[in-house]
């Protein structure tokens, strides 16, 4: 009985390690996904920052082509005038 008794000991002793190994394990596993869980927010966020960049960048592309346009515009309409100018002086200097 004594031998079965010792037996049962190291059983317990052998379960008893293997319960901490486990439990070191879930705790290992649990820093593990705690530190995913922070790279995700934070991944999280930076792709909020990146997607608010671009609709800024699509704001100010927009904008930018507005104002090509708008440019464009402008030096056709001086071009216009540049040639009214032009038609007027010369016939200016004809009537001179």
């Amino acid at each position: 009985m004594a031998v079965a008794g010792e037996q049962v000991a190291e059983l317990i002793e052998m379960l008893s390690a293997k319960l901490k190994d486990i439990e070191a394990k879930i705790e290992a596993d649990q820093f593990k996904k705690d530190q995913l869980q922070r790279n995700l927010i934070k991944h999280t966020d930076d792709l909020e920052d990146l997607d608010a960049l671009l609709v800024k960048q699509r704001k100010l592309y927009k904008q930018y082509n507005m104002n090509l346009d708008e440019t464009e515009n402008a030096l056709k309409a001086l071009g216009e005038s540049a040639k009214k100018f032009t038609a007027t002086f010369k016939v200016i200097a004809k009537k001179d």
